[in-house]
């Protein structure tokens, strides 16, 4: 091949990874967990350790759940998992468990609580009663949150 032959095959590739197609896809075949929670800093710690975990990570009430002062978006609704704040100022956890589960049947669903005793058995008859598949008692360590979801969805990669 030619010099200018190779130069023109090498000029029409991207520049940049970021443009290749393909590196933007695997973004999108990361797990995608929603997170309800009020407490924006906890919310923004449970964005940072899910995302540094390799999972796609929303943040507000997914359709047809009454909102906790965030907005719905449409990622949402691709959830794999849902992780849900029990105890909400605006909204009564319970309640929006009931509706969660209505809204998005057989999505797994940890939810999180300053009420749980720190010992609570985390499949145990607090997650049966709620029916929820995990409870984590707040407050939490990193790698207790991140044995709940992977748990249920796996690890990502």
């Amino acid at each position: 091949m030619s010099p200018a032959r190779n130069n023109e095959a090498t000029s029409a590739l991207p520049s940049e990874p970021a443009m290749c197609p393909s590196l933007r896809d695997t973004e999108s075949l990361k797990p995608l967990i929603s997170v309800i929670e009020d407490d924006a800093p906890l919310r923004a710690l449970l964005v940072e350790w899910l995302t540094a975990d390799g999972y796609r990570v929303d943040v507000g009430a997914p359709a047809g759940v009454p909102d906790a002062g965030t907005s719905a978006t449409s990622e949402q609704a691709k959830a794999q998992l849902l992780i849900v704040d029990l105890f909400m100022p605006r909204a009564h956890g319970i309640e929006r468990l009931r509706l969660v589960r209505r809204a998005y049947p057989g999505v797994p669903v940890i939810a999180i609580s300053g009420q749980f005793i720190p010992s609570v058995d985390a499949a145990g008859a607090a997650a049966v009663a709620l029916n929820v598949d995990r409870v984590v008692a707040k407050p939490f360590e990193r790698e207790v949150i991140l044995d709940a979801v992977r748990s249920l969805i796996g690890k990502p990669g």
